[in-house]
């Protein structure tokens, strides 16, 4: 199983590959470096740092990330149905409410058991809540929750996780964008995540967490941290995934970071480093990671 993820830093989904118009530049250059990295193909991809308004056009936010599924090789379904997509709001602000979503894209041969929001009501030990959604089972296939709970705490940024079935395999991943209100409360939310992986709410995590990993990274190849200690969660990395910070990777429990096909271990991968805000308008690079 192959994952990928990528902030898109301000990214307009309603915008960018309106259906029936061309792509944008920075669509088609987003749309470029994922094709760079396809093969083999991805069964998901989750995109942090992107808005989709209430008023904005489902078909023109299908379109646009049904272009990225295609570039990344994220199969339909054998019998001819769509990808799965969705879009999760994912946080408020105080002053006015955010746009800013996580969504997604998975493999249409996949059974969508369930979405969640996983979010808490207060900090310091938080309260960790799920608002779960299940998956539009039209053929669309597109699920849109432009809501956000009432006591999800303002200036935070919330997990969107997705529990899927493919292969016989039962998948439980989610994607992140680690914003708080100061960078000392990024921190807030790093061992609320490790939390919910050991208690096997979570199986895997990815997203721009805004701080670096706290263990050693080898090759992309991540290291227990503490080894075979209480907290047995690994941490994958491919180094450095903006100019100068390593803020890009994904946090697994053990059970979910098995072998891949051929031996060896599980490991992540990036798009071209440094970033070019310039070209893809993203300060980031996209990151993923190979797993059995």
């Amino acid at each position: 199983m192959r994952a990928f993820h990528m902030n898109l830093l301000t990214y307009n989904a309603n915008t960018q590959f309106p259906q029936g118009q061309l792509a944008t530049a920075k669509q088609q250059n987003l749309r470029n470096q994922m094709t760079a990295i396809g093969a083999p193909a991805f069964d998901i991809a989750g995109f942090t740092e992107v808005g989709v308004a209430n008023a904005a056009n489902p078909v023109n936010v299908r379109n646009a990330l049904d272009d990225f599924g295609t570039a990344l090789g994220i199969p339909q379904a054998v019998n001819g149905a769509r990808r799965h997509m969705a879009v999760i709001r994912c946080g408020r602000t105080a002053l006015v409410d955010s746009n800013e979503v996580v969504a997604l894209v998975i493999n249409g041969n996949a059974v969508i058991n369930y979405y969640d929001l996983i979010y808490f009501d207060r900090v310091g030990p938080a309260n960790v809540l799920t608002s779960r959604t299940a998956p539009d089972a039209t053929a669309n296939r597109y699920t849109s929750v432009l809501n956000i709970p009432n006591g999800a705490i303002p200036d935070y940024r919330y997990i969107v996780r997705v529990n899927f079935t493919l292969n016989g395999h039962v998948y439980d991943i989610g994607f992140v964008h680690n914003r708080a209100p100061g960078n000392d409360h990024v921190a807030v939310v790093m061992p609320w995540i490790r939390t919910m992986l050991e208690q096997g709410a979570l199986g895997l995590c990815g997203g721009d967490f805004n701080t670096s990993p706290p263990a050693g990274i080898v090759n992309g190849n991540g290291i227990l941290l503490p080894a075979n200690a209480h907290h047995q969660n690994a941490y994958y990395s491919p180094g450095l995934t903006t100019v100068a910070n390593p803020y890009d990777y994904w946090i697994g429990g053990n059970a979910v970071l098995n072998a891949p096909a051929g031996g060896g271990v599980a490991s992540a991968g990036r798009t071209a480093h440094p970033p070019a805000p310039g070209v893809t308008g993203s300060d980031h690079c996209g990151v993923w990671i190979n797993i059995a």
